[in-house]
């Protein structure tokens, strides 16, 4: 009785460390999509390379593949982490120690925007005769970070003229790179009731809007984003 026949195996190629090479590339885009399939060829490659060759392009599949599931991993618990404490943050009820802290921190961030925009410290703004300053919590549901503004209402003499008059700020916002929201372009046109005046900070968080009202006054809200 003869033995059966064995079929040999096929020989080992350097397939899959030209694999593992491209899909590390590919991970540099897509993260760990192909960086996890990078380390797995990465390693099958190396098994075979004493006889093949290929190592060099196992190892940088390996690398490649590793680096960005590992940064994918780090921005996934990041992300996570800031989205269980915005949902903490909604979920606690008004007068809580935490709703208090949030606010506080709120309030704070948007003063600091104010200051930022105005160039004015804040003790001399509520120094300041005809300006008052009024906080909004206004959180929404889909709002994980500051979502508050500040409310500067100017009126009477300081709307007219000084630091704060309409003309000057607006000079200083343009200097500062505040663009238009709705045009795009730099500064805001006169100010009326009807189209109320949006500006982006150069940041690109938050905005500043200003609100003509009657006669010279206007109101400046601030939300730093």
């Amino acid at each position: 009785m003869t033995a059966p026949h064995r079929i040999p195996p096929p020989p080992p190629t350097r397939r899959s460390a030209d694999v593992a090479l491209v899909l590390g590339l590919l991970a540099l885009p897509t993260t760990f999509v192909t960086g996890v399939p990078a380390i797995v060829f990465g390693v099958k490659a190396l098994r075979a390379a004493d006889q093949v060759g290929g190592r060099g392009r196992a190892w940088t599949g390996i690398v490649l593949g590793g680096l960005m599931t590992a940064l994918a991993l780090v921005v996934a618990v990041v992300l996570g982490l800031r989205l269980v404490d915005g949902l903490r943050d909604l979920s606690a009820p008004q007068g809580s120690e935490r709703a208090q802290q949030r606010d506080a921190e709120r309030v704070a961030e948007d003063d600091a925007a104010l200051v930022r925009a105005l160039g004015v410290p804040l003790e001399e703004l509520r120094a300041l005769p005809g300006v008052t300053l009024t906080h909004d919590a206004g959180s929404t549901v889909d709002c994980v970070g500051s979502c508050s503004n500040v409310g500067l209402a100017v009126t009477g003499a300081a709307a007219r003229t000084g630091p704060l008059s309409r003309v000057v700020l607006l000079e200083r916002l343009r200097e500062q790179g505040y663009r238009d929201l709705v045009r795009g372009g730099a500064g805001c046109p006169p100010l009326d009731a009807a189209r109320p005046c949006r500006l982006r900070p150069p940041d690109g968080r938050g905005s500043v809007e200003l609100v003509s009202r009657a006669g010279s006054d206007y109101l400046l809200r601030v939300d730093a984003g």
